[in-house]
């Protein structure tokens, strides 16, 4: 098998709206699912993964900057053509990223997919340029970009197809790089945009048709989860989830019969093993032997992370879709799987906790680039999980932020004007989230927005239905509830502290 380089090269798949498997049948994946398997035989997969931030901007920027959104800036999801995208603000050049750290290492960067991180000087990203993204430090991405919204020429599949056009980019890639081998390493990120057209269901289909995806699509054995009639207000849930249900069925169309609600399922589910069948198209590629001597393949020297910005309700807590204004398990939850046939000859498995944010201190060490430029990252170096030189938790909570208080509606000011940012600890057993209000730029605050609480005993309690943390629950004042909840409030304090602060 070989030795693994000092410098490998690394392949970063990235889905969009992607939980992973959650609440489908048992077996589903095995039974679905080619890629994700075949990653996980060769790989350690992190069963407690999460992303840092939501939505989708939000979340990218934090991946590729190793900060969170209050020190990146980027705290809205981009959107154009709406009254109030001009005030979104989009990743600066100047920000320290995931390209230059890797580029002061000796590796080549290349991008390939989704953006959505800035947009032209125009206020758009219809017109974003090769030239555009490359002053970031990320090359060769082709526009246009894709997924920003719910446009059908912005599908990730459809008639558009545009996850097909950058698995095809990535493969020319890959195959040039097996006809012209060089010294250098290289890094590639691979952007996908599916699972996300899930939000295209049911807008897009009229009189029961879709001009982008057949009715094969809205078919499968994905049943309703356990809690999609939850009553929020009975469960004590944050006032902005209880507002935010009804606006958002009526922005994104109501799911009015229980049909409709297993249309959506499985049309997620069908989106997932649409783009895991385009992954293993490149996964193909690089286990493609090329020098027939040694019988060796580019994947014997490239590490390949796969993962998710985010990932989505699917009807979970009373029906809610997207994941806005929660930090519920099926919101913050991503695939995390790190494969190598060097590094990992079997599959191995880590309850590790691990965020987006770990992301760009972990390459850094397993890259051997170690942070050349002296950035200052927020998340966790999770090399010694991975190469298993520990068992030790190396983090006992992650720290999940929410501040996109638009949720991608632009065109509204303040849209859920109630305690609707969100700072969370989430441990293997508990989670514990703080709702707060800021009025946004043009606004005079009039009245108060009290903070709200949420937490959850996961290990009791994993669908997350009894809010421990709301004076109207009758465990509220428990004296064992009571010493939980301060303890953890002052390890959010804590968190806060250390990483949202320069």
């Amino acid at each position: 098998m070989g030795k693994l380089p000092d410098k490998p090269n690394l392949l970063l798949i990235m889905t969009d709206q992607d939980r992973g498997i959650m609440h489908f049948p048992e077996g589903w994946e095995e039974q679905n699912l080619v890629a994700m398997p075949r990653l996980r035989k060769k790989g350690i997969t992190f069963t407690n993964a999460f992303c840092s931030t939501c939505m989708c901007s939000p979340s990218r920027a934090t991946t590729f900057t190793g900060v969170y959104p209050p020190q990146h800036g980027v705290i809205l999801t981009l959107t154009e053509d709406m009254k109030y995208s001009d005030q979104e603000p989009t990743l600066l050049t100047k920000t320290q990223n995931m390209a230059r750290m890797l580029k002061a290492g000796g590796y080549s960067v290349n991008y390939i997919g989704k953006w959505h991180l800035s947009k032209d000087r125009d206020g758009d990203y219809e017109h974003l340029t090769t030239e555009r993204i490359a002053s970031y430090g990320f090359d060769g991405w082709i526009p246009p970009d894709a997924g920003e919204d719910t446009l059908p020429e912005h599908f990730g599949g459809g008639i558009a197809n545009n996850d097909l056009r950058y698995i095809n980019e990535a493969v020319d890639f890959l195959h040039h790089k097996q006809m012209h081998p060089t010294d250098q390493p290289f890094a590639l990120i691979l952007s996908l945009v599916n699972p996300h057209d899930v939000l295209a269901y049911p807008t897009d289909w009229v009189n029961g048709v879709s001009p982008n995806y057949s009715n094969k699509y809205l078919v499968g054995d994905i049943g309703l989860p356990a809690t999609v009639n939850e009553d929020l207000k009975a469960n004590h849930k944050p006032t902005v989830q209880q507002l935010f249900l009804p606006y958002s069925n009526a922005a994104l169309q109501p799911l009015s019969s229980e049909e409709m609600k297993l249309n959506y399922l499985n049309f997620y589910g069908n989106l997932i093993r649409q783009s895991d069948s385009l992954i293993n198209t490149v996964l193909d590629t690089l286990y493609q032997v090329y020098d027939t001597i040694e019988g060796k393949s580019l994947a014997h020297d490239t590490i390949v992370i796969r993962t998710a910005d985010h990932g989505e309700m699917g009807l979970t807590h009373g029906g809610m879709r997207q994941k806005a204004y929660n930090a519920y398990e099926e919101t913050i939850h991503v695939p995390m799987v790190i494969s190598n046939p060097v590094l990992f000859p079997e599959g191995k498995v880590t309850d590790q906790l691990m965020t987006l944010v770990d992301i760009m201190p972990t390459i850094s060490t397993l890259l051997n680039v170690n942070n050349p430029l002296n950035y200052v990252l927020k998340g966790t170096d999770m090399t010694p999980a991975i190469l298993g030189t520990t068992t030790e938790p190396l983090q006992e909570e992650i720290l999940f932020t929410f501040d996109d208080f638009r949720a991608g509606n632009a065109n509204e000011l303040d849209p859920m004007p109630v305690a609707n940012r969100i700072r969370c600890i989430r441990e293997k057993n508990w989670k514990y989230s703080e709702y707060f209000y800021i009025a946004p730029p043009g606004k005079t605050q009039r009245m108060a927005h009290p903070n709200e609480y949420e937490m959850y005993d996961l290990f009791d309690d994993p669908l997350e239905l009894n809010n421990l943390a709301n004076p109207e629950n009758p465990m509220y004042n428990d004296p064992v509830i009571v010493a939980e909840r301060n303890r953890l409030a002052a390890k959010l304090a804590q968190q806060k502290d250390q990483k949202l602060n320069w």
